[in-house]
């Protein structure tokens, strides 16, 4: 994946929302940073107002959008995904759940579709919340932002939603400049995104919280240019069963058959690889409902 790929995608000019309630709740993500391009809405069903206009698809976009927030059914997401592909965008945000991280066939069947889909498009998730990007005055993400721009920051990768956002609660003198949550990993995995941001001269540090590694060796060499002056570090859940688990549980509270719902400190560069089994257990939301009022499906 280059660099400028990825860079329409974390950096974005220009935004489609697809979804309901938690699609409003990554709009408001986007008042708070202080997003200044283009944010379109779709909704199949929504009716329009004078202060909201939604579109009814991907297709009636008036642009091409670099960056989408996908909260749809999961069995909705490959045709907006495909749609989204055919318009040339930059990437998305797959926060829907009920892919690979159900352990079932159906979830596997969604998510094999999902993949071919996307074609060429780099996305985060699914199963995952986003990221917030403090650098570029960027987000999608569908809970509260906590912090501020960063000309200079720590970069978080973060396989739990949970852990991010608790993370960007921290009180520490520890300047975060981009956290983003990966989810199942499906397409950008950890190993990625470390090369992205060891490219990118403003992350000072990179921390990772990882529930399983999808590739090795390639997180192996990603990891390599790290250096004293640009450390990184990775934690790893304590027991895979238990963040399965949680994965599981999550997925299903958020399931609904209802249209379009809703780094620990490292003096050294080394990084501590995760011992967990799985790529594909990411678990994303959790305790951080407790913070939000948002609701939790689509109107």
């Amino acid at each position: 994946m280059s660099q400028r790929g990825l860079q329409r995608l974390l950096a974005p000019r220009s935004l489609a929302l697809i979804g309901g309630d938690w699609a409003d709740a990554a709009l408001a993500a986007t008042h708070v940073i202080g997003y200044t391009g283009d944010v379109w809405r779709i909704h199949p069903t929504r009716p329009s107002s004078a202060t909201q206009h939604y579109f009814r698809s991907v297709d009636e976009l008036p642009a091409v959008p670099d960056a989408a927030f996908v909260a749809a059914p999961a069995r909705e997401v490959p045709a907006i995904v495909a749609a989204l592909a055919r318009r040339g965008a930059g990437g998305f945000v797959c926060f829907a759940a009920g892919f690979s991280e159900t352990a079932t066939p159906e979830g596997q069947r969604l998510t094999e579709e999902l993949v071919a889909s996307a074609g060429e498009l780099p996305f985060l998730g699914p199963n995952c919340y986003g990221f917030v990007n403090f650098f570029d005055a960027a987000a999608l993400w569908p809970d509260q932002v906590v912090g501020r721009r960063r000309d200079r920051g720590v970069a978080l990768i973060c396989q739990s939603g949970t852990i991010a956002l608790d993370l960007l609660y921290n009180d520490r003198s520890v300047p975060i400049g981009c956290a983003l949550s990966v989810g199942n990993q499906t397409r950008l995995a950890a190993a990625e995104l470390i090369e992205y941001f060891v490219a990118d001269e403003r992350v000072t540090a990179i921390g990772m919280y990882l529930e399983g590694i999808r590739d090795t060796t390639r997180f192996a060499h990603a990891s390599a240019p790290a250096t004293p002056a640009r450390p990184s570090a990775s934690a790893r859940a304590s027991s895979f069963r238990s963040a399965a688990t949680s994965t599981s549980t999550c997925a299903r509270r958020r399931a609904s058959p209802s249209p379009w719902p809703r780094a620990p400190r490292s003096a050294s560069p080394t990084v501590l690889r995760s011992r967990a089994r799985s790529p594909t257990g990411g678990s994303r939301s959790g305790s951080s409902t407790a913070r939000t009022s948002h609701p939790r499906s689509a109107s």
